[in-house]
């Protein structure tokens, strides 16, 4: 007996042959798998870690959120002096936390603040998250120098939402939150 080195072209024909005959049996009706069901995320897919599924905001509805925050803080501050500007410095650390994960800004755009483990933000993370933006608006106040302090504060924060894989900036590092979509996540309730 002579063995003959086909390269291993018998065998690929086999396998080919194989996968045939079974793409003809589903198309005949026999043997039929059921469609393997799609993951859906739940709160405690959320967080990122092994096995979690991140599902972070982009960077224009983050932006436009924020925007909208800061707007009405400076509106509050506008309101009654002094004690306007303490009510818009307390809106932008408490906002994250009195709606569940939600700001004015973050409701109107649908999207929410969650901690790593998939819960709605609280007090404590919002004000943790929001220190940051809290001594820009306090800076804000001081005029030119505090203006550019201000100004590279919030810079230094939107680079590290880009910066960041999971677009954690520097309040969501500290409070361990991130800002997610909440159109994408779907069987999740929070309210």
């Amino acid at each position: 007996m002579n063995a003959v080195d086909d390269g291993g072209v018998t065998s690929r024909t086999a396998s080919i042959d194989d996968a045939a005959s079974g793409h003809a049996r589903r198309l005949s009706g026999t043997d039929v798998e059921p469609p393997a069901e799609i993951p859906q995320p739940t709160a405690t897919s959320l967080g990122g870690g092994a096995g979690g599924l991140e599902l972070k905001a982009d960077y224009l509805p983050r932006f436009v959120a924020r925007v909208i925050d800061l707007l009405v803080a400076a509106a509050l501050a506008h309101v009654a002096s002094p004690a306007g500007f303490f009510a818009g410095l307390t809106y932008l650390l408490i906002a994250d936390g009195v709606m569940p994960g939600r700001s004015l800004g973050k409701a109107v755009i649908g999207l929410r603040v969650v901690t790593t483990d998939g819960q709605p933000a609280g007090l404590r993370e919002s004000i943790l998250r929001n220190l940051p933006i809290g001594v820009a608006f306090l800076l804000a106040v001081i005029p030119w120098i505090g203006w550019l302090l201000a100004g590279a504060v919030l810079m230094v924060e939107g680079l590290l939402v880009v910066g960041n894989e999971r677009g954690r900036r520097f309040g969501d590092e500290v409070a361990q939150t991130h800002v997610m979509n909440a159109q994408r996540v779907r069987g999740v309730s929070w309210d």
